[in-house]
């Protein structure tokens, strides 16, 4: 009954759109409350459509659908990034540059520093098994 019902909405959504021709939306849910009331359709409906090809229009234009590909699209491309090291860090500090010659750095306290963050172990692939399950919650 759940899945007549969904059915029948999913063509009430989609018949104005698919009629055309000069018909309007009031003549095509006419004829759907007519084929839910269980009586004839009137003629001026259109072609009648079988359950599977009302089936098969439902799914390509339902959004939900579309949105739902599109999460799981995201979340598999989110999983090759998480094992990865963050970026390297380079910084560069001056002090007690002269005024009188900014460009001498002779005279200048100099210092150079570079750091990468390195996580512990066994940490980088529990964020990937972890991206793993959220494509796989995701598909469900």
């Amino acid at each position: 009954m759940k899945t007549t019902t969904l059915l029948l909405g999913a063509l009430a959504a989609l018949l104005p759109a698919t009629l055309g021709h000069g018909q309007s939306a009031d003549v095509a849910l006419a004829g759907l409350s007519a084929v839910i009331a269980g009586e004839q359709a009137p003629s001026a409906v259109g072609p009648v459509l079988t359950l599977d090809e009302v089936e098969r229009v439902a799914l390509e234009e339902n959004p939900g659908i579309r949105v739902a590909v599109r999460h799981v699209s995201m979340a598999e491309s989110h999983v090759p990034t998480t094992g990865t090291l963050e970026d390297p860090q380079f910084m560069v500090r001056n002090w007690q540059v002269p005024l009188v010659h900014p460009w001498d750095y002779n005279a200048a306290q100099n210092m150079l520093m570079i750091g990468q963050a390195l996580p512990g172990r066994g940490k980088r692939g529990l964020e990937t098994a972890v991206a793993q399950s959220d494509v796989e919650v995701a598909k469900d």
